[in-house]
């Protein structure tokens, strides 16, 4: 069953509360978070350090139970810097809750290969950063890590990365492109809000969810492929943009809006509840439709050729690699030879 519409009620009231704290570009979306946030990010304003907090240099930090570093706190003034790997003989393996929010002096950021997590509002306004090299140890971007980065034209999400959180990406405004990584299963509400020059989504087979508002205001992106394993869509999750952005918000659809996914998927729920057009996709070889090419569609085809059982028009489309309308031993040999490398693709 299709559960394009199971979070609908949630997600109109997420989407709505999510576009009144775009209304409030400095704020974190949870009060406590925001208090920690004005008390140690304001590095580019006043530096305070929280109590206590040690300081390294320009950076303040404070030991975790396990025996590495936190970073909390930036105090320079340098527009490039290298996060360093070790602080008093420790490793670094975080970056902190507003660690460098508001630094809007920096325009490029090395992290090192020790740090694990990007916590909630890590690089948050830093609003000259062009680029960041996200290391691939790093396995969480936690909320609004990145919001704000208004000079953020392109980022590599290390395959590392296991979860994205809300507003992770929100206003990123120069962005571009944004590959996900294979390991992500749930893409967060709001996740790339605003990323208004975004024009390249590529989302893996293994994302279950995708968030209300995730793509919400992404004014050019005008196609999106959903895989088989999304399960469910949030409300205005993509396909919508802001009629007004200097005065509020008004929910209004992207011109010639394209969903390309699978029949009877939330994909084409999605497509049919919004009005958008859909493209159904087909993946030759694939004759399991489960969205990779493996010995399993093989022995499906073998099954079929042998009347063992009866294949759905889907699955002769997409055993059908010499397209003479049915499944045949060639085009077994076929797929045997992609899987082989024999040939590049079918």
């Amino acid at each position: 069953m299709v559960k394009y519409n199971s979070l609908r009620k949630y997600n109109n009231h997420k989407g709505e509360w999510i576009m009144k704290q775009q209304k409030r570009k400095m704020q974190v979306s949870l009060s406590i978070l925001l208090a920690a946030v004005m008390l140690i990010g304001m590095c580019a304003v006043l530096p305070v350090t929280a109590a206590g907090a040690k300081t390294s240099g320009d950076y303040e930090y404070e030991n975790i139970n396990d025996g590495t570093v936190r970073i909390t706190g930036y105090t320079g003034t340098d527009d490039i810097i290298t996060i360093p790997s070790e602080i008093d003989g420790k490793k670094v393996s975080r970056i902190g809750i507003g660690a460098f929010w508001g630094c809007t002096s920096l325009t490029s950021v090395k992290i090192p290969e020790t740090v694990t997590g990007l916590e909630v509002s890590a690089f948050s306004g830093c609003t000259s950063l062009a680029g960041i090299d996200i290391p691939n140890s790093v396995t969480s971007i936690e909320m609004n890590a990145f919001g704000n980065c208004t000079s953020l034209t392109s980022i590599k999400i290390p395959e590392s990365v296991v979860s994205i959180g809300s507003e992770a990406f929100r206003d990123c405004r120069k962005l571009t492109g944004i590959k996900i990584p294979k390991k992500v299963t749930k893409i967060a509400s709001a996740a790339f809000v605003s990323c208004v020059s975004l024009t390249d989504v590529e989302i893996p087979q293994g994302v279950t969810s995708i968030g209300g508002s995730a793509f919400y205001d992404c004014s050019n992106l005008t196609k999106v492929t959903i895989p088989r394993s999304v399960e469910t869509i949030g409300y205005h999750a993509f396909g919508y943009k802001n009629m007004i952005p200097n005065d509020g918000f008004q929910y209004g659809k992207i011109d010639n809006f394209t969903i390309c996914g699978y029949k009877g998927t939330p994909a084409q729920a999605y497509a049919n509840d919004n009005g958008f057009l859909f493209i159904a996709e087909v993946v030759l070889g694939d004759a399991d439709l489960d969205g990779e090419i493996k010995v399993a569609d093989v022995l499906l085809m073998q099954k079929v050729i042998a009347k063992i059982i009866q294949p759905s028009e889907e699955q002769i489309e997409a055993g059908d690699i010499d397209h003479d309308g049915t499944i045949t031993v060639k085009d077994v040999l076929s797929v045997q030879k992609y899987l082989a490398k024999v040939i590049p693709n079918l």
